[in-house]
């Protein structure tokens, strides 16, 4: 098949190019392999739009999500006030929201004011069901797979590029007291 990679993610001035190509592809397979799913809302800017500042609603944006949470998440940060539905790239996308049910995305969508809209489209996903993570032990982890691991938080989190939030975690095992501690 052809397919395109683009950069996004990793450290601080580092580009992975290619990235969300297995996520892609793993959306693809889930209704036939997996029984969590999600949806997504997206929708596009008017063609010549693209390029130019995004004018979506701020406060209709946070109306929408309130009126469908939990059903409907990952559409605002409520702890920073930030709208992170709405793409800060370039591209034609006005706004994409996540959920559990499709009506219910559709409906805060249709509920945001913003610019015109050119279309939209719902698609199924595997967004939020952490299907791509496998099982894992901190000894064994390497270097960029994802994992469901066990372990006791050994430091402050920190929030990079992208929204992407990291925390040190350490082994949780039994202290000698009978206890759980972290190392």
């Amino acid at each position: 098949y052809r397919h395109a990679g683009f950069g996004s993610g990793g450290a601080a001035g580092e580009e992975t190019p290619g990235r969300g190509r297995i996520g892609a592809l793993a959306a693809v397979g889930a209704p036939a392999t997996l029984d969590d799913r999600s949806y997504e809302r997206i929708t596009y800017r008017e063609r010549d739009r693209c390029g130019t500042p995004r004018e979506v609603d701020a406060e209709s944006v946070f109306a929408a999500a309130d009126r469908e949470y939990p059903t409907v998440w990952d559409t605002v940060d409520r702890g920073t006030g930030a709208v992170v539905c709405v793409p800060n790239a370039p591209g034609p996308i006005l706004h994409g929201i996540r959920g559990d049910d499709a009506d219910a995305c559709r409906r805060v969508a249709t509920d945001i004011d913003s610019e015109p809209v050119e279309r939209a489209a719902t698609f199924l996903t595997n967004q939020g069901t952490d299907a791509h993570l496998a099982d894992g032990r901190i000894d064994a982890l390497r270097d960029g797979a994802g994992y469901r691991v066990s372990g006791v938080v050994a430091g402050d989190p920190e929030t990079k590029r992208g929204g992407h939030v990291h925390v040190d975690i350490a082994e949780d095992r039994p202290a000698e007291n009978g206890e759980r501690e972290g190392s």
